[in-house]
């Protein structure tokens, strides 16, 4: 028990102990003894955490003498169509969809629903209907619209006018690989063009020599290439693909050609 092990030990030793395990020291009053409102307030949080839905409804209709009338028009689906392949491409079409031609909508219902401090901050709740099946959809799949939100940002910082060119694949949500090597480049674009510090100068001299090097050498292959980066200590070399190379190398004016036979790449 808590009690307990307060009673045995000195009181810098509780705290510590305790801010340790839980990140909090609120489990104690400032004479080292038990502060029993917010054991209680944990505790009960660590419960309902355990519940699902019907039997959170039924702890609150036992305990607290309430009912509840549930609108069956936001139920989910059924568990196992969640992990259906078909769902699941369906699922991030209807997301992709609801981003482009809603947009306005699902940023409302963000605004409203999030629990992201930075994002409710941001955005502006307008007192307007919505629609139940656009409202379902997006606090159904709310992590995925706010990592949308994230990434539009992100990408609009290094001026990118149209953010969902990245994030929306055809008529679906682009994968996640897609969007971090994009991210990549368009970082490395805006050091190659414009660096802002002294490390950003450094990671310039870094693909500028990569490119010194890769045209005095005229032909090689990808591993070379590769192998070139290692070498001036870029650590995350392995999340370039070749494509990314060859787009670092046309930023310094030069022409990359793959012989699809030989697969020997010539610079020029």
């Amino acid at each position: 028990m808590l009690n307990d092990e307060v009673a045995t030990l000195d009181k810098n030793d509780v705290l510590s102990t305790y801010k340790d395990l839980f990140s909090s020291d609120a489990y104690l009053y400032e004479d080292s003894t038990v502060n029993p409102f917010y054991l209680a307030y944990s505790v009960t949080s660590v419960l309902f955490m355990y519940f699902n839905a019907g039997q959170f409804l039924q702890f609150l209709e036992t305990n607290y003498n309430l009912s509840f009338a549930i609108n069956s028009d936001f139920d989910l689906p059924d568990v196992h169509h969640i992990e259906d392949t078909q769902f699941k491409k369906q699922l991030k079409r209807d997301i992709a969809g609801a981003w482009l031609n809603e947009n306005g909508d699902v940023l409302n219902i963000l605004a409203f629903h999030t629990q992201d401090k930075g994002i409710k901050a941001n955005l502006t709740i307008q007192q307007k209907r919505s629609d139940p099946r656009l409202l379902q959809l997006v606090i159904s799949n709310i992590k995925r619209f706010e990592k949308l939100y994230k990434c539009s940002l992100t990408l609009s910082s290094f001026g990118i006018e149209d953010p969902n060119t990245i994030l929306i694949n055809d008529d679906t949500l682009a994968s996640d690989d897609h969007y971090k090597k994009e991210l990549l480049i368009v970082k490395m674009e805006a050091v190659v063009f414009d660096p802002k510090n002294a490390t950003d100068k450094k990671n310039k001299e870094k693909l500028t020599t990569f490119a010194v090097q890769c045209r005095e050498k005229e032909t090689l292959t990808s591993p070379q290439m590769f192998r070139m980066l290692k070498s001036l200590r870029v650590v995350n070399h392995k999340a370039y693909n070749e494509k990314m190379l060859f787009q670092v190398l046309e930023w310094f004016n030069l022409r990359v050609a793959k012989d699809k036979i030989t697969r020997l790449i010539k610079v020029v």
